[in-house]
Order: structure tokens, then sequence, then C-alpha cells
């Protein structure tokens, strides 16, 4: 496993080498020699996450995302900001003789990356930084008939942050004058820090703040995206993109090794001003 310290080091080497070309290109231009490309997109998005052989968990939720790219010559630095806008909260309600049971379990993802690229012809290659936290939070509150046995609350959450370097390629293909088809794929290599926390009470009117178990660990894994562009004579362009990702984990938890996998697929459309 991959110390903390040598992860870091790595990290960082590979940081400098994707700043220095653009620091270089930032002290002999002018600021009128960068297009700036900003953009926002919508969609859905489907999460997966599986432990060893357990059944997996699944949601889907709505996404937004915004962004910008700085665009010098062949050269490019590119900001990208997503997450969803609305809680991916599910639940049920049981009711039995002796009790109610109502559970609500809520989902959250956010992402960021920043990317540095040089572009020839219809190819570009680029590296970059990115940044990922899916949040889990499952509550259940139990109000017994009985009035001598009180009620019952129980908070379970987790949360898993993925951060670390990425390099890929992409092409794009012309369709006619004012369409195109794009290709990338990456390979990210990740820093892992998984928090778990578990809190009850007897008494449903409490707010639970369970202390959180955090452990450290590495991943790595592949991203593929495709996406359809149409250019507008104003200048803008509006696009169809479909993204997919996957990251296997070697996870240690309670000092017990394990695998885990998180998949992360996203439909958008999307317009660049």
């Amino acid at each position: 496993m991959t110390t903390k310290k040598e992860k870091n080091m790595k990290n960082s080497l590979l940081g400098l080498t994707l700043a220095l070309p653009l620091l270089a290109v930032s002290g002999l231009t002018h600021a009128e020699d960068i297009k700036f490309v900003p953009r926002i997109e919508a969609g859905l998005q489907n999460y997966t996450y599986t432990y060893e052989k357990e059944t997996p968990d699944s949601f889907s939720t709505d996404m937004l995302g915004v962004g910008i790219t700085a665009i010098y010559g062949q050269l490019y630095l590119d900001v990208d900001l997503k997450q969803n806008y609305t809680s991916g909260a599910g639940g049920e309600s049981f009711q039995e003789d002796m009790w109610d049971l109502q559970t609500t379990d809520e989902f959250d993802r956010r992402d960021f990356a920043i990317t540095g690229g040089y572009s020839f012809g219809a190819t570009s290659i680029f590296a970059g930084y990115k940044h990922g936290k899916t949040e889990r939070t499952i509550e259940a509150e139990w109000d017994f008939n009985n009035p001598m046995m009180g009620d019952l609350k129980l908070n379970r959450s987790g949360d898993i942050t993925s951060s670390g370097m990425f390099i890929g390629a992409a092409y794009s293909l012309m369709l006619g004058d004012s369409d195109a088809l794009s290709f990338s794929i990456a390979y990210a290599d990740l820093s892992v820090e998984l928090g778990l926390s578990a809190a009850t009470a007897m008494d449903v009117d409490v707010d639970l703040n369970a202390p959180s178990e955090n452990y450290d660990y590495d991943g790595s894994g592949i991203s593929i995206s495709g996406k359809w562009s149409h250019y507008l004579e104003s200048g803008k362009s509006v696009y169809l993109k479909f993204e997919t990702q996957t990251y296997d984990y070697d996870a240690f938890v309670d000092e017990k090794p394990g695998k885990e996998t998180e998949t992360l697929s996203r439909l958008s459309i999307g317009v660049t001003f």
C-alpha cells in the first residue's frame, strides 16, 4: 500500500509537471491573447457503490455543472464543478402492532476537476487534478405504541472522498461545418478517505452527532466520455454529453482488507458562451 507521504510527493510532482507549461504561457502572453469559454450543463446521474460481493447501493439524481476553459493557441486550462442540486433522498414507512417506523436515506455527490492540455490537430493530451465526495445519511425513527418503551432514533452516515491526479487523451471528429463528435479517456491515481459514524438516542427530537471513524487507502480507475456538439453562428455551442467513471479501491477498514468500487455515470445537455 502506498504511504500518504509517497502519494503526496507523487501528486506534487505531477501537479508541478502540469503547472510549469501553464505558468510559462501566462508569463509570455497578454490577457487579450487568451480566450475564455464558460459553460453550464444539467442532466441526470447514477451512482453505484459496491463493497466486495455485497449487493450494490445505487442512487439516481439530477446534476448541475458549471465550468470555464481558458484557451491560448494550442494550450488550454479547464475548471469544472458538478453537484446534484436536489438531494437524492428516499425513504420508507412501516406499521406494525408494536411500533411505527419511518426511514430516510439521503445522497449527495460533488466533483471538482482542473485540467491542463495541449491540442494538435484533432487530438489532445491532458493531465489534471480531481476531487470527488459522496455523502450518504440514513436515519430511522421508531415510534413504539407502548408508552413505557418511549421512542428510538438511529442515524448512520458515511462519506467517501477521493482525490488525485489523472492523465488522458481526447479525439474530435468534425461532422460537416457545424457539428463535432469527440471522445476522451483518462486514468486516475487516487487517495481515498472513508468516514463512518453511527449514533442512537431514545428521543426522536435529539440531533445525533456521532464522532466519525476515518480510514485512508488508495485507488485508481478509468473515465470515458463522448460528446456531440453543435456550433451556432453566434459563437455559442450546445452539446449532449455522456460520461462514466469506475474507480476501484483497496479498502482497509477495521483492519480487514476489502475491495470497493465506485461507478458514476452522467448524461447531460449544456451550452457554452
